[in-house]
């Protein structure tokens, strides 16, 4: 997978973890909600500096987005869990 593809998997996936809709990551982030639709849709490819934005709005970062089947990994190993705001990651 290129690594645009894997920065926009990974980017729905960790937005609907983080229970985000677009249009709250496009606020958050001070875009568009149309724009992050069509990123999600791979209809754009966007500037690294969006992929900042977004990242940052959702409390993370490009980097950690990157890391290829980094979800598939927790679905399969752990649950994350909310407690007190805070995410932890129970091993199953």
């Amino acid at each position: 997978m290129d690594c645009h593809k894997t920065l926009i998997h990974n980017g729905i996936k960790y937005r609907e973890f983080k229970g985000l809709t677009q249009e709250a990551l496009a606020h958050k982030a001070g875009i568009d909600p149309s724009y992050v639709s069509k990123i999600e849709r791979f209809a754009i490819s966007p500037t690294m500096e969006t992929y900042e934005r977004l990242c940052s709005a959702m409390d993370t970062t490009v980097a950690y987005l990157m890391i290829e089947g980094i979800f598939n990994y927790f679905e399969e190993t752990a649950t994350l869990i909310l407690q007190n705001g805070k995410y932890s990651i129970k091993e199953v």
